[in-house]
């Protein structure tokens, strides 16, 4: 019974590792199970953005900056207290603004990275039971918004790929 059970679970595993994997034409090993499933996978998502991501890049033009400024205004005219504006301009000015080039050009592994620091900073504001905190998580998630948009109209193409490993990885995890 054990045994049986054991191949469900690895079937159910596969199965829905392989649903993630089909976003980016992979599919998993016939023989691989387990943590080196999860690991070949976690390969797999690595491999597909490192094809993706090196031919990506985005400028700060007008219409990225008044998105980012657009995002600000909706909060102080919405109410969000000051200190909570000043957060937000802050979040954006170091975690996006300050990211870009000189010449205000950012590459597409930079444009990922402030993605995933901005997710980790969002996550614990979804769920504070601060009302306020949440409203600026909401406003940081519109910031980054803005970035990929900005990604998107400088990479049409490759934006395509992106999404589709961005599905196939949101999946995975």
């Amino acid at each position: 019974i054990r045994a049986a059970q054991k191949r469900s679970f690895q079937t159910f595993n596969r199965a829905a590792i392989n649903r993630s994997l089909a976003d980016i034409n992979a599919q998993l090993p016939a023989d691989m199970a387990g943590h080196d499933a999860m690991s070949w996978a976690q390969d797999e998502f690595s491999r597909a953005y490192n094809q993706v991501l090196p031919s990506m890049r985005g400028v700060r033009d007008p219409t990225f900056v008044g998105d980012l400024n657009h995002v600000m205004q909706r909060a102080g005219a919405q109410n969000l207290p000051p200190e909570y504006q000043d957060q937000l301009r802050h979040i954006i000015q170091n975690e996006i603004v300050n990211r870009f080039d000189a010449n205000g050009h950012i590459t597409g592994e930079a444009a990922q990275k402030i993605g995933t620091q901005l997710d980790a900073l969002i996550n614990p504001m979804k769920i504070s039971p601060n009302p306020y905190v949440q409203q600026l998580g909401r406003y940081v998630r519109e910031a980054d918004q803005a970035l990929d948009n900005m990604m998107a109209a400088h990479n049409p193409a490759l934006q395509a790929a992106k999404d589709r490993i961005d599905a196939g990885y949101a999946k995975f995890k």
